[in-house]
């Protein structure tokens, strides 16, 4: 097949979504994409006829990874505050890792705490995450997408107000 254009991420995704479909008239559209890996936002202007991308920018090393680290980074402060070094048992990092996920898909999905427990080394450690302190965790990884969300609509010269729908993608845009 012959190849016409490639499109981006957040591209595909208002295409997915059908944000054109069925309406004939010109939408601006951004796409907050926050993936596991990596953060794009694109400002596009939909017509009858076209797709024209006013801006697009991204950070191919902000995702949820990142706020999944965040709740690593203080399981790990919390371990060692009992005695308990993490980074001895490999088991135990890699427990820690998918501990870490579930934790914070337990605190989006409306919970205001979560237990974290693990075994390091045979001793049990466990740490009470709540949703406040998490936030506080993750706020600067928030604030970074903002920045780069607002460079978007510089860079499309537009304002918030200047937008028609705004689609979010990507299972880290499913934390409050």
């Amino acid at each position: 097949l012959p190849v016409l254009a490639i499109i981006n991420e957040p591209t595909a995704a208002a295409l997915a979504y059908g944000i054109s479909k069925g309406d004939s008239k010109s939408k601006k559209v951004l796409v907050y994409d926050l993936g596991g890996g990596t953060f794009d936002v694109s400002i596009m202007q939909f017509t009858q006829d076209n797709i024209e991308i006013l801006a697009s920018v991204g950070n191919s090393q902000l995702g949820g990874y990142d706020f999944d680290l965040k709740i690593i980074e203080w399981f790990k402060a919390q371990a060692k505050s009992q005695g308990v070094d993490v980074d001895s048992d490999i088991m135990a990092q890699q427990n820690l890792l998918l501990e870490a996920e579930k934790a914070k898909k337990t605190l989006s999905s409306g919970r205001t705490k979560v237990m974290v427990i693990l075994t390091v080394c045979g001793k049990p450690v466990k740490a009470e995450l709540t949703k406040e302190a998490f936030e506080n965790m993750i706020d600067p990884l928030v604030y970074e997408s903002i920045s780069l969300m607002n460079s978007a609509m510089e860079e499309a010269n537009l304002e918030y107000s200047d937008l028609d729908k705004i689609l979010l993608v990507g299972g880290s845009t499913r934390i409050p």
